[in-house]
Parts: C-alpha cells; structure tokens; sequence
C-alpha cells in the first residue's frame, strides 16, 4: 500500500474525518469511473459513489492493510454496482462519454479527415455495443483491466475471483472483442 495512503488509513481508524476526506477527493473521479462503467446510468453514479464511500467510511476500522485501499475501495464499488444491476435486472456498460478519452480513443491527428472521425465514432459506437453484449463477469474484468488499468490480482480482489479466473475471462473478453471489432481492425 502506498505509504500515503496508509498513514490517512490510520488517521481514519483514529477518528481523523479530515484523512478521509483527503481519500475521497484522491480515489472520487476513478470510483465515478468504475461505477459508470458497470452501471452506464449517470443519474445513479453519484448516489453509487455516495453509498461506496459511506460504506468504506463505516468500515475502515476493520481495514488490516491485506490489500492496498485503491484495491478495496474498489471492491466496494464493484460490489455496490453490481448489487444495483441485480436489482434493477438489467446489466449494461460503457457510457460513450467514458468511450472518448484518450486511452481508449486516440484524438484525431491533425489534418485529419471528416471520414476517419466518422470511422472513430463508429468504433466507440460498436464497441460500446460489443461491450453491453458480453456477460457481466467478463465485461467487469475486461473494463476493470482495460479502462482502469488494475492488474490481475488487483482485478481478482475486486471480484473475489482466483488469478486465473480473471487471466481467462479477460482473454475471452479479448476474443469476444476482437472478433465482433475485426473490421475495424
């Protein structure tokens, strides 16, 4: 765990609310991230966000340090996104406002014609609907791995799942991707 991080850990279990605001305002936009691209619902993000955070609030006292705080807050609002898909019966993701940025869409060169950013919407556009298409649990680790940039073992203690689990429903993921994207490739 980052030693920053540790010591605002500390400071909360010591009662500090400061410190965990500190952590709130460090990890906010990447929990709204995650959420929005489990739950593709920006009227629900931020009640997601609020009930992520007031539950790790509520817990850190039991924090031991096993897992890193990005990891486990993680977790937290994997778990508060997936709990709200059950409940509304419905799994979907990737928002194309979370499509647009620079790691997933590379920005237009310039001088670059009308027809390649028509072509570069168009594949957000696909890939958005590939990805709704794949079954939640691949789609999660796929997002969490490829938007997030958490690693493999990062990924599996937010899923609860083994390593290898993960290793294999991101490679399905992968082919799922790449053969419904072949023509954009």
């Amino acid at each position: 765990m980052k030693e920053s991080d540790l010591y605002l850990v500390r400071k909360c279990q010591q009662g500090d609310k400061g410190a965990f605001e500190l952590l709130v305002i460090k990890y906010q936009r990447r929990i709204f991230n995650v959420i929005l691209g489990v739950v593709r619902n920006r009227d629900i993000v931020e009640d997601l966000a609020q009930e992520t955070f007031l539950n790790a609030y509520r817990s850190i006292g039991g924090f031991k340090g096993d897992s890193s705080f990005y990891t486990w807050i993680y977790r937290i609002a994997v778990n508060a996104s997936l709990n709200y898909l059950s409940k509304q019966k419905k799994a979907v993701f990737v928002d194309e406002g979370i499509m647009e940025t620079e790691a997933v869409v590379p920005k237009s060169p310039a001088g670059s014609s009308p027809e390649r950013s028509v072509q570069g919407s168009e594949f957000v556009s696909d890939l958005s609907r590939v990805m709704e298409s794949l079954p939640e649990d691949i789609r999660v680790a796929v997002a969490l791995r490829e938007y997030e940039g958490l690693s493999y073992q990062e990924i599996a203690d937010v899923t609860c799942s083994p390593v290898g689990t993960v290793r294999s429903r991101i490679f399905r993921g992968r082919a799922m991707l790449m053969a419904e994207l072949k023509d954009h490739v």
